[in-house]
């Protein structure tokens, strides 16, 4: 019986490497002329965006870019703020895990935690992040593995209020 076992594995192996073969090439997720863009908004709702169905168009570029874009349309926040859930986007962690969840001037991300944005670049990527800051500084770790980044200067008075949204822009 330990022969026909081993003799059934050894054709359940081959069957299994002959169909892999077949469909390798098929659904490979290689793609050498593909971008990654991730857009974070802090503070937009999604029924208020037109790809989510908003009727208003009060989102026209982001609606347009959506047309040509992979759309997620249920996901979960790990925070409640942007911190936290920003580090958590590029980490796959809980805040919990990944330890950034306030912002006291020794808390930032390990160097030991891998990010999307280590992976993207160790795959060939150019990184490149634009921020307005304060949350997406570069004290907290992350945005300063990025190949490249710019950060708007925002005042303290523009970083509390709603205006620091046409200084990022302007770096794009």
């Amino acid at each position: 019986t330990q022969k026909k076992y081993l003799i059934g594995l050894i054709i359940f192996s081959a069957v299994l490497s002959m169909i892999y073969a077949q469909y390798r090439e098929k659904y490979s997720y290689k793609c050498d002329d593909c971008n990654v863009i991730i857009v974070s908004i802090t503070n937009l709702r999604a029924d208020h965006v037109g790809v989510y169905g908003y009727e208003r168009n009060t989102t026209p570029n982001i609606d347009n870019f959506a047309k040509k874009s992979l759309i997620f349309e249920n996901t979960f926040s790990q925070a409640s703020w942007s911190l936290p859930s920003g580090i958590s986007i590029f980490t796959s962690l809980y805040p919990s895990t990944h330890g950034v969840m306030n912002r006291n001037p020794e808390v930032k991300l390990s160097s030991d935690i891998t990010s999307l944005v280590d992976i993207l670049k160790q795959s060939g990527y150019t990184t490149t992040a634009f921020t307005g800051g304060f949350d997406y500084s570069r004290r907290y770790n992350l945005i300063n593995r990025f190949d490249y980044s710019k950060i708007a200067q925002i005042s303290e008075f523009q970083m509390f209020g709603y205006g620091s949204l046409n200084e990022t822009t302007k770096l794009a």
